[in-house]
């Protein structure tokens, strides 16, 4: 039990692919109070290339020595998290994402957590993650965690990039 819930995360499994795409968009959609209809959005980010890690993501983070993860309540999918190689000694942080009613519960924490110990598993020593300014509850959520903000390699104003160390691989794992 999680969070007063039987919340299980998980490697994401082939079966599960097509609920990802629809999950991740609808709570953007729901959280950016995006007007078109969902499938106009989903249609649209795979017209700019931004769902491609979306289209089999067990395999695309696999072979960029990452991890997708999915949190399920039962058989709804509720959340995902994902990591992946940013440089040889750094992992980015992306597509964490959670239903709405499913936030505050200690669910998304324990898809970082997982994340994070993934990534220390395999040698990288920092994570990176680029996030939106306007996205305070997000970005207070990495601050707990143990981020600091750094400089953007980006020229948009509205991203914010944050990083964190990992211990060395000798020292305790997370939990």
């Amino acid at each position: 039990m999680w969070g007063g819930m039987s919340v299980i995360v998980r490697p994401i499994e082939p079966a599960q692919v097509a609920e990802v795409k629809p999950l991740l968009l609808g709570i953007a959609k729901q959280l950016f109070d995006w007007p078109e209809p969902l499938d106009e959005v989903i249609r649209r980010f795979e017209q700019q290339g931004y769902l491609v890690d979306l289209d089999d993501p067990g395999t695309y983070y696999a072979e960029r020595d990452g991890l997708f993860l999915v949190a399920m309540d039962g058989e709804r999918m509720i959340g995902s998290g994902a990591i992946r190689r940013k440089a040889a000694d750094t992992a980015e942080l992306r597509r964490l994402w959670l239903l709405k009613e499913y936030r505050g519960q200690g669910i998304g924490y324990r898809l970082t957590t997982t994340l994070l110990a993934h990534a220390a598993s395999r040698g990288y020593r920092r994570v990176w993650l680029q996030t939106g300014v306007d996205q305070t509850r997000a970005l207070s959520f990495y601050e707990e965690v143990g981020f600091g903000r750094v400089p953007c390699d980006t020229d948009d104003p509205e991203d914010l990039c944050m990083e964190m160390a990992l211990p060395d691989q000798g020292e305790a794992e997370l939990t």
